[in-house]
């Protein structure tokens, strides 16, 4: 297998833009621009970007990142396919062309290939496999439209290229001897028949009924902004702002209303909203715990 080596250097505009950061497990920590919508349940956080102006289509795409401690091979496309068989449930990544890549603390590969779903249609798929210093390894998975992933090439390796150990609580990795029988030609020893897997439509579609029954009927409320959710689709928001002026501040409330759902992409959740004025924004869900977060807030029900 021929693999090309391409040096990876951050544009110093694109880096300075990278301001927030995510972990994955106690493995290795990340680092993406604002506007970009995490969604994490700790230890395979997804990313999408934020919606674009050409109808979504350079916005077609997520990052799911991963740990993978039994992967010995990362220049093995095929074995990096198969450690993905937990991110890309019910469906077949198949990856082909590999190149190295150079991130800023590790250096590693990429696949390029597709994923081949449950209904047979197909998605264009990078994996990026990247050996970390204290074992393991560790993945991302970019897939997406053909103009996305053109278009936001920079700002997603600028992404994957910040994975960093020195600020991750790393957690003790046993490194196997052997490939597991998934990753190598050996038969693989098969228990019951396990129930059907389902589709990332039908995950996508129960995670926004999920939170539709959360929030509609409902007013969640922040510190500065409180949303009444009514079942019929429309909302009533009231937030609270203050308004400096030469010698003092005071604070304003301002309150506007308009129509709401909740959509999924990328295995996230979103409050998709579109006020009376015809303003629209898209705000992440996500639970931490018990805590209900719209956008950043954690709102309480009242």
């Amino acid at each position: 297998m021929r693999v090309f080596w391409i040096a990876f250097l951050l544009p110093a505009l694109l880096c300075g833009q990278l301001a927030q950061s995510a972990q994955v497990g106690r493995f290795y920590t990340f680092r993406y621009p604002q506007g970009w919508l995490l969604s994490s349940d700790g230890r395979t956080p997804a990313l999408v970007p934020p919606p674009a102006a050409d109808d979504g289509a350079s916005s077609d795409m997520s990052i799911v990142f991963s740990h993978n401690a039994e992967l010995r091979d990362a220049a093995n496309s095929r074995a990096a396919a198969k450690a993905l068989a937990g991110v890309t449930a019910g469906s077949e990544t198949r990856l082909g062309e590999t190149r190295g890549f150079r991130a800023t603390e590790v250096s590693g590969w990429m696949h390029s290939g597709r994923i081949v779903n449950e209904d047979k249609s197909e998605t264009l798929a990078r994996v990026y496999a990247l050996p970390l210093p204290g074992g393991g390894t560790a993945l991302a998975l970019v897939a997406g439209g053909a103009k996305a992933l053109a278009v936001r090439q920079k700002e997603y390796e600028a992404i994957i290229g910040s994975i960093s150990t020195r600020s991750a609580e790393m957690a003790p990795v046993k490194v196997t001897q052997k490939l597991p029988a998934w990753a190598t030609d050996e038969p693989v020893k098969r228990g019951p028949p396990a129930p059907p897997r389902k589709t990332a439509a039908q995950v996508e579609a129960e995670l926004a009924a999920e939170w539709t029954s959360l929030l509609s009927g409902r007013t969640w409320a922040a510190e500065r902004r409180s949303y009444q959710f009514h079942a019929d689709g429309r909302y009533d928001v009231v937030a609270t702002v203050t308004i400096a002026g030469l010698n003092d501040s005071a604070p304003r409330r301002t309150s506007d209303s308009g129509t709401w759902k909740v959509v999924a992409r990328g295995g996230a959740a979103f409050l998709a909203v579109e006020s009376e004025s015809g303003r629209t924004g898209l705000l992440a869900c996500r639970r931490d715990g018990g805590r209900v977060i719209i956008d950043g807030d954690v709102m309480t029900a009242r």
